[in-house]
């Protein structure tokens, strides 16, 4: 014969004998179960899993040299819970060069380590995350521009990850700005932005 236990509902509210999955489909929904009830959540592929935001809203700038320099308050620290997740980078900065035949290279790191740049056939070329290149009759970067930046980054870790920015000029002999424009004059004319970079763990 069978082993089968027989179901009881005792005088104190318990259940003896109900089986893993006995209460069938649909039964408990989302409603029934209880705020805080549900610890372990189990999230599908492609779900955000926990998002960390930093936010500059200071002005600066970076000296005319050829140096790659932090941009103070573009970092941003986040740690994996599984190495098989990836991390989603989003950025917004508003910058702008002094005036005449100018550029801006922007670089991200994943620690010390560059990444989303173009590491084939460059020649001399720079490698970079982001660049733009302009004089006074073509976008006048002077007056200021919006960069935006997305890239899903795949670690393979979980250990603290910080991502940040990196900035010098394209020739190596221009003050470049954050926040702000070239002439940042106290007057309607000008403007102050903030700018912000956020990571985001997505389930692999």
């Amino acid at each position: 014969g069978n082993n089968l236990m027989p179901v009881t509902i005792n005088g104190d509210g318990s259940i003896t004998g109900l089986s893993v999955g006995g209460l069938g489909s649909g039964v408990v929904n989302t409603a029934t179960i209880a705020d805080g009830a549900v610890t372990g959540v189990k999230h599908g592929a492609g779900s955000i899993i926990q998002v960390v935001q930093a936010v500059e809203t200071g002005t600066q700038s970076k000296p005319a040299n050829s140096a790659w320099h932090d941009i103070s308050g573009m970092a941003v620290t986040i740690t994996p819970s599984s190495a098989s997740n990836k991390i989603l980078i989003t950025t917004t900065m508003t910058l702008a060069g002094t005036a005449g035949e100018y550029g801006i290279q922007l670089m991200l790191l994943r620690n010390s380590t560059k990444i989303n740049t173009n590491a084939s056939n460059v020649g001399s070329r720079e490698s970079i995350t982001l660049g733009y290149l302009t004089d006074d009759s073509a976008g006048k970067i002077s007056e200021g521009q919006p960069t935006c930046h997305t890239f899903l980054d795949s670690p393979n870790t979980t250990s603290a990850i910080t991502y940040k920015w990196q900035w010098r000029d394209n020739n190596h002999s221009q003050v470049i700005y954050l926040n702000r424009g070239a002439i940042d004059s106290d007057s309607t004319s000008s403007f102050r932005t903030q700018s912000q970079i956020i990571a985001m763990e997505v389930k692999g």
